[in-house]
């Protein structure tokens, strides 16, 4: 009975939205999807499925603990199977690749489902500018689509390239490499993220600033801790708030918050003490801190949590899916 319901998933040809907005839901155990209105348009079958991204979605069937089988498959936007489960672990599509996870070791399939490169790695991020973040037995580094690295040399850690930068450490110092693998801003930061919006943060002993790609500082370094740029906007703590700053380093939204999200969409997660609610980039309040937990709006609708259960709603506050 569960083969034939895989079977008829794998050749559903009718498309199941209206809409390229999904989101996955819980019901009575088992994971599905609904479209930006509430309704169910990929139906409750799975024991994991995680957000779309990009075309697909990383579902997993069964109840089958992380990474025990090869549980883990990828849905298409119309909630068709692409294959029958064969996993141990999944990553996202980016650029048309995605890591897997087989005997216990990290490749990369491609759309069609074919493995293009070959599963050697102890890590895998999904590629970015081209390049992916893998490690080995030596440390990490960096692949292309062919899956020969760009350069022989290991790091201690590493993130992902944007912007065609990578920050990368070595001996716990912190600096940035091209899409070649030279080093082009020196390794002098305690941490550093990557770029975004020609911007990146970075730790100089126990305070944050920002560089630009050619390494130089637009500000002292005196936040506490500072996110990356989004709408324009970046995330910064000083002296226990949050408020943001634009790609000037100007104080845009002033320190008031207890914690914060990031941007997107134009609108941006906030807490004021021990609840949740949301603001535009002109830091006006659009909806009032009334939740005990609340995501980054994905589309048009975001995640929150009140009173125990997971909700969707939308700029509007109204509530579209209520956890049961």
């Amino acid at each position: 009975m569960k083969f034939t319901f895989i079977l008829s998933l794998l050749f559903l040809s009718k498309p199941l939205w209206a809409q390229n907005n999904l989101y996955p839901v819980l019901f009575k155990g088992k994971w599905g999807y609904i479209n930006d209105t509430g309704k169910v348009v990929v139906p409750y079958t799975y024991s994991l499925a995680r957000p779309y991204k990009g075309n697909y979605a990383t579902v997993r069937i069964g109840r089958e603990l992380m990474g025990s089988e090869k549980a883990y498959s990828f849905i298409d936007y119309s909630g068709k199977l692409i294959s029958l489960a064969q996993y141990e672990d999944m990553g996202s599509f980016n650029g048309g690749y995605c890591p897997v996870k087989l005997n216990g070791k990290w490749g990369f399939i491609n759309e069609d489902n074919i493995l293009v490169i070959k599963p050697v790695f102890l890590l895998a991020n999904g590629f970015s500018d081209s390049l992916a973040l893998v490690k080995d037995e030596k440390g990490y580094g960096f692949i292309k689509t062919s899956g020969e690295y760009i350069s022989t040399e290991r790091y201690s850690d590493a993130k992902d390239f944007k912007n065609r930068l990578a920050p990368v450490c070595k001996e716990n110092k912190w600096g940035y490499i091209d899409v070649s693998g030279k080093m082009v801003i020196n390794s002098n930061y305690s941490n550093a993220l990557s770029f975004s919006d020609t911007l990146a943060p970075v730790r100089i002993n126990a305070y944050w600033t920002y560089i630009n790609k050619s390494g130089i500082p637009i500000a002292s370094p005196i936040y506490d801790f500072a996110h990356k740029f989004n709408d324009g906007l970046a995330a910064v703590k000083l002296k226990g708030k949050w408020g943001f700053i634009d790609l000037r380093g100007m104080e845009k939204i002033k320190y008031q918050f207890d914690q914060v999200g990031d941007f997107n969409q134009m609108v941006c997660p906030v807490k004021e003490g021990k609840l949740w609610g949301y603001i535009d980039t002109s830091g006006v309040k659009i909806i009032p801190c009334e939740y005990d937990y609340a995501e980054s709006f994905n589309f048009n609708l975001a995640k929150v949590m009140k009173g125990g259960k997971i909700l969707y709603i939308n700029r509007a506050n109204q509530i579209i899916w209520r956890e049961d």
